[in-house]
């Protein structure tokens, strides 16, 4: 429903319910119910987005000369500002929100006024309109703003808006719903059937074609959860407002939304819900107050005159009780329902909005005060989100090229990901093996339907039919009819290679194989014959499974080998053995291996029943007298493996160590293709210890398959010849032996990599894992006389200092696999004794030094980066050279001594780090990323900077600058090794002279530009440089004085405000925004032990041979105090400046001259 026509419909309805006293709607929670399930989910986000919404504005309220005047200067302003989008709505015949009869129109004019802030349509009254023509419009909108349209769409309520579409009135439901994959289609590129002015039917495909692939789908919606659950199905966000009532409604009808979403196979919390409030954020409270109380109750009163006589009850109410109803809603919405006041007044309502999981605040602000205030009081709400909301996280970590491995060598675990019965993750997997507990259970509800299922118990997992297909390129049809293990694995793989520190972009090209073990076709089982005998197309890609890590290898963009492996039960550690190989034979630089298995249908487990091979009662008992048969489990895993020595070159996370592997086939030895056979599985293990050059005394653990059937046995007596062959007596107390099938069930294709993952654990955790069932074997065990143990419980593992374990596993064809793995090592020590502090890592401070000698300003800048860059920046850590924004000094904290050695420090490095990256957060918060395609860092340091960015968006291409050639070096070597030399270049120039390469989307710069004398020639620069929609950011210093301060001996030239303001007008910049953070540097810069750390770091240059450089190390660090204490004075400021292009004719220079003067 649009509203902007069911606004004026939910006040009415709240009215005439106050007055008719009427109950609770069916499906509204009580204040209990809503804390009960408010405490039951998980805690809400903390994020909330702003956007500002029109729709109220009274056509006559004002000269057509300015009808439109607030809309275009606030959007301005919410563009500057950071709001997240505009929604303009379309209204029709009433002077309450009458001036907005066409959404795009005004968008078009928004769309030329703006650069970053999204134009949605708040909401189309699509029963009106053609598809065609709302198609066609918005297509050009996306068009004129570079791809930032969101299309809303309504049904509308009103009878007296479808003069226009009078037929559409009774079925505008239906027509609304049927009209949006209309406009889809067409939006897409598709042709659809219309008819022509002939009567006949034919192709229609309109133009332009759009920026956007598909825009954001919003539908409005209040009080009817059947339309929340809708939208919610078909992967739509949702408008939404109060509904006469209160946050606790619309919490429920959200969670009917997510709930929606989840059982559509979509990330719950993936769709966005906004809300609808009026807002008026200002300090002056009392003035708020007054200036909303005539406009609001205004506002009110048109509503309800706009559809009082659409019902009975509204046409009852006579003027009396109508003015009672006004003034109670008024009261209440402006106490209750409203964001009123001063900042700090808002805050209680938005916990109670982040309470009822809502994702954004649409800010209602034409509902009637005056343009001056309002306009006035939008940077107050842009600061009440600001305070809100948190700060993103950063990075992932780099991949190295690939590396050819020679044979035997080892390969390490680098990334892993998992759910597991009982266990959604790896952690939960480690609580479960220190538990020891099973987590075999009856069927889930409704996994089987009402028939009594095969299974009494199994190792189920949760949430096997939830995917997002977003984040994957797939269309929700497609992720629809997929097979779940196909959607399991695809979220396995990229959770995996964010363990490793990578993301998605960061594999993209690279030599990295796709090892697949999966066999299961339960999915396919449980499918109904199609009604007209057709299968689905788009069904039968997503059910064969060769192409399953064909698809991985699509979807990441992976080109090395891609192969599915099925060998029943051993295909986990067979698929661990190709990856192994591949990856010593330099076929792949890195290995993704996974396995999935779900028992999504009964038919498997009744075959396998009537075999004899399931247990009875569902219960499995490895190695015991009772065992009865196995049990069955589900589970998806997946492991990235990279030669070891090429992970710890490069820094990696390394879980354990694959030292050796080998498979077999047992052949005809068993007499049966269905029995194991003791001596092919012998042959199979000491083959994977040869391979791993390790004897069988060398392993304190082996995870073992352990069925709780008639193969366990026959596994035994193979661990007991291996013992017989090598003669070796282990490391006391012996080798354990434990199965994870007695806690998860037999988990088929998935089995031999969870066994794997609780070997990892293992020996990474320094933990023996136990039997959760069995392990009595009695007298006739073929473990005795050997140096084996059924470990029944955990315990600590004890004995040689390198942890070892063997997996084994066996398939029910004959095939057979063993892995060893090995403890992570420790990290290498150096070559040779480091000093006792390396060399610090520092930019340029813009204050006195004392007397050290003049040399040219370049030199000053470029030897000193020189004398402070460290050799060893092959590989990416997130360095960075600049100061950090401290709320309060720190007790403790040296950022001289934190600096120079972190890792000695770790605790105040971390808080350093978290610092620079919260500056970084409001530095870049500007920047539509989304639309900028080419950045530039003046002063490019080590390259952090444009790391981070290239890689957060894959579509950035980035040019760094530095007077260091040592910098340059440095940054280019981690720029490689991040694997990001295609799109990012680093060059040794001067900014102020070298003309910058072409045009750029984003430029900044970190505490570089008050090191360049020749500002002049600096801004020159940058403006030739800058995008017209382009963003220049930079942090810099800005003198608090009236004449420059020209500190040449340690190259800073600073300009005081006027002059600085006067610098960007005059090459055509307006500063858009000026943030000081002087006193949080300040605090940064309060250093007791800079002195000391002097003293330890002119030792250390001498032990190196660099004492030449240290005098001007000393200065600049001693220049840097001082400049602290000249911010704490106030003699110096330390400034976040957001500035872009002029716009022709604008008051460029006493605009910068306010935001300067401001800060």
């Amino acid at each position: 429903m649009n509203p902007s026509v069911e606004t004026a419909d939910v006040l009415t309805r709240e009215i005439l319910e106050l007055l008719a006293a009427t109950a609770p709607e069916s499906g509204r929670l009580s204040p209990a119910e809503f804390a009960a399930r408010h405490q039951a989910r998980p805690q809400p986000r903390k994020t909330l987005d702003f956007s500002i919404m029109f729709f109220s504005a009274a056509a006559d309220a004002v000269p057509a000369a300015g009808l439109y005047d607030l809309l275009r200067r606030a959007a301005v302003s919410a563009d500057r500002l950071g709001f997240a989008a505009i929604w303009l709505p379309e209204r029709h015949f009433h002077r309450f929100g009458g001036a907005y009869p066409a959404p795009a129109v005004l968008a078009a004019v928004l769309a030329d006024l703006t650069r970053r802030v999204r134009l949605r349509a708040g909401s189309i009254t699509l029963p009106l309109d053609s598809p065609i023509r709302v198609a066609e419009a918005w297509a050009m909108v996306d068009q004129l703003s570079g791809g930032r349209v969101d299309l809303g769409f309504g049904n509308g309520w009103s009878p007296n808006d479808f003069v226009l579409a009078p037929e559409c009135f009774a079925e505008r439901k239906g027509i609304l719903r049927e009209r949006i994959e209309q406009v889809r289609g067409l939006w897409r590129g598709e042709a659809l059937s219309f008819i022509n002015g002939e009567g006949g039917r034919v192709p229609v495909r309109t133009w332009p074609r759009p920026v956007q692939a598909e825009p954001p789908i919003w539908i409005a919606a209040t009080g009817n959860p059947e339309t929340f659950a809708w939208a919610g199905a078909q992967g739509f966000n949702i408008l939404t407002m109060l509904l006469g009532g209160t946050l606790q409604d619309t919490a429920g009808r959200v969670r009917v939304y997510r709930e929606a979403r989840r059982a559509a196979g979509l990330d719950p919390a993936g769709g966005r819900v906004a809300l609808m409030l009026h807002t008026l954020v200002h300090p002056d409270r009392a003035r708020v107050m007054a200036a909303v109380q005539e406009p609001f109750t205004r506002y009110v009163r048109d509503a309800l005159d706009a559809q009082r006589h659409a019902s009975p009850e509204g046409r009852a109410l006579d003027e009396t009780q109508r003015e009672q109803m006004v003034r109670y809603a008024t009261e209440r919405y402006t106490r209750t329902a409203a964001l009123f006041g001063p900042p700090e007044d808002c805050q209680a309502l938005l916990r109670e909005i982040a309470g009822a999981d809502i994702d954004e605040i649409a800010c209602l602000i034409d509902f009637g005060p005056e343009t001056d205030l309002v306009l006035e009081a939008l940077p107050h709400l842009a600061g009440l989100r600001d305070q809100w909301n948190g700060v993103p996280a950063c990075h992932p970590a780099p991949e190295p090229a690939a590396i050819a491995t020679p044979n035997h060598s080892p390969i390490a675990i680098i990334g892993m990901s998992g759910s597991f019965p009982g266990a959604p993750d790896l952690a939960a997997l480690a609580e479960a093996l220190a538990a020891n507990t099973s987590a075999l259970r009856p069927p889930p509800p409704g996994r089987y339907g009402a028939e009594t299922p095969a299974l009494a118990l199994g190792g189920f997992i949760d949430e096997v039919e939830w995917f997002d297909p977003t984040p994957f390129r797939l269309s929700p049809a497609e992720a629809a009819v997929m097979d779940p293990h196909q959607r399991l694995l695809l979220s396995a793989a990229r959770r995996c290679f964010a363990d490793a520190g990578l993301s998605p972009a960061a594999v993209a090209g690279t030599a990295t194989g796709v090892f697949l073990a999966l066999y299961s076709d339960s999915h396919s089982a449980r499918q109904p014959t199609p009604p007209n005998g057709q299968p689905d197309p788009l069904a039968a890609t997503g059910r064969i499974h060769a192409l399953a890590a064909n698809r991985i290898s699509h979807v990441f963009d992976l080109a090395g080998p891609s192969e599915v492996v099925a060998t029943a039960c051993s295909s986990g550690l067979v698929a661990v053995h190709r990856a192994v190989q591949a990856v010593r034979a330099g076929e792949c630089a890195m290995a993704l291996v996974a396995a999935a298995s779900l028992l999504l249908s009964d038919g498997e487990s009744r075959a396998l029943g009537g075999l004899g091979i399931l247990s009875p009662e569902g219960r499995c008992r490895p190695f015991d007298r009772a065992a009865n048969g196995q049990a069955r489990g589900e589970g998806v895993c997946a492991l990235l493996l990279k030669p070891l020595d090429a992970a710890l070159a490069a820094g990696d996370p390394i879980h354990a160590v694959i030292r050796g592997s080998a498979t077999n086939h047992s052949g005809a030895a068993s007499g049966s293709l269905l029995l194991p056979n003791a001596n092919r599985q012998a042959d199979c293990m000491a083959q994977a210890l040869a391979d791993a050059d390790v004897p069988l005394a060398g392993l304190g653990y082996i995870e073992a398959h352990g069925a709780g059937g008639a193969g366990d046995l026959a596994e035994l007596a193979a661990f007991a010849e291996v013992w017989r062959r090598q003669g070796a007596v282990p490391h006391e107390p012996g080798i354990a032996l434990a199965s994870g099938k007695a806690a998860m069930g037999s988990l088929d294709a998935a089995g031999g990599l969870a066994g794997l993952a609780r070997a990892v654990l293992a020996v990474r955790e320094g933990m023996l894992p136990g039997l959760a069932a069995g392990g009595d074997l009695g007298a006739d065990s073929p473990l005795a006389g050997t140096p084996f143990y059924l470990n029944r419980q955990p315990r600590p593992w004890t004995g040689p200092e390198t942890r070892r374990a063997g997996v084994h596993a066996y398939g029910l064809g004959g095939v057979n696999a063993h892995v060893i793995v090995e403890a992570p090592p420790r990290p290498r020590p150096a070559a040779s004794p480091p000093p006792p502090e390396q060399p610090l890592h520092f930019p340029l401070p813009p204050e006195t030094c004392g007397s050290v000698p003049v040399p040219a300003p370049a030199s000053v800048v470029g030897d000193f980066y020189d004398y402070v860059t460290r050799d060893d920046h092959g590989r990416f850590e997130e360095t960075y050279l600049t100061l950090a924004p401290f709320p309060e000094p720190v007790p403790g904290f040296s950022w001289t001594r934190t600096m120079q050695n972190p890792a000695a420090h770790p605790d105040h490095a971390r808080l350093l780090l978290d610092k620079q990256r919260e500056m970084r957060a409001v530095a870049f918060a500007p920047v539509d990323f989304a639309q900028a395609r080419r950045m530039l860092d003046i002063g490019c340091g080590l390259g952090t900077d444009l790391i981070v960015l290239a890689e957060t968006h894959p579509q950035l291409e980035g040019v760094g600058y530095t007077l260091s050639p040592a910098q340059a070096g440095a940054a280019g070597q981690r720029i490689a090794a991040w694997g990001l030399e295609r799109r990012l270049t680093v060059r040794q120039g001067d900014s102020a002279r070298d003309a910058f390469p072409g045009r750029f989307d984003l430029i900044f710069g970190f505490e570089v530009a008050h090191h360049i004398r020749d500002k002049d020639g600096l801004f020159a620069n940058i403006a030739g440089a800058l995008a017209p929609d382009g963003v220049l950011v930079l942090a810099d210093t800005v003198a608090g004085t009236v004449a420059p301060v020209d500190l040449a001996a340690v190259g800073s030239y600073t300009l005081p405000r006027g002059d600085y303001a006067r610098l960007f007008a005059r090459h055509g910049l307006e500063i858009v925004d000026c943030v000081d953070l002087s006193q949080e540097i300040a605090n940064f810069l309060v250093d007791p032990q800079l002195e000391a750390m002097l003293a330890a770091e002119a030792d250390t240059a001498r032990q190196l041979g660099r004492d030449h450089g240290f005098p001007l190390a000393e200065a600049v660090q001693r220049s840097w105090d001082a400049f602290g204490a000249a911010l704490r004075e106030g003699l110096m400021l330390y400034v976040l400046i957001h500035a872009r292009p002029a716009l022709p004719g604008g008051p460029t220079l006493a605009a910068n001259l306010r935001m300067m003067e401001a800060a």
